[in-house]
């Protein structure tokens, strides 16, 4: 078998549960970091998971080397982060909604394209 995708998840919110549930039954991916602002959150998560702990994402995706980073904090921070990790990954999965504005998601679309990245 080939090397696990490394993924990390930034948001540690309620959903978050649900992507490492269905993350921990993908034989051919490995979560190696979550990530959170609040450590209440952050504490909850990397129990459920056994991840790697960070507060900051971009320290986190310069560390992990994630292939998939999973963003999935509040609706209105999507653009700034996913803009912040691309340079980072290939692959970013952006809870919806994408963005809050059209013009946040262009910009997210135009530096996944200069990057090279996939988005979603």
């Amino acid at each position: 078998m080939s090397e696990k995708l490394r993924c990390v998840l930034i948001g540690c919110g309620r959903i978050s549960s649900k992507h490492i549930e269905v993350i921990s039954n993908l034989p051919s991916v490995e979560l190696v970091g979550v990530c959170d602002i609040r450590a209440d959150r952050l504490g909850r998560a990397v129990a459920a998971s056994g991840a790697r702990p960070f507060d900051d994402h971009l320290e986190m995706v310069r560390a992990a080397k994630p292939d998939i980073v999973s963003v999935l904090t509040e609706s209105g921070s999507h653009s700034r982060i996913a803009c912040d990790v691309v340079p980072y990954t290939r692959n970013v999965v952006v809870e919806k909604p994408m963005a809050l504005t059209l013009e946040d998601a262009d910009r997210m679309i135009d530096r996944c394209d200069r990057a090279g990245s996939a988005s979603s």
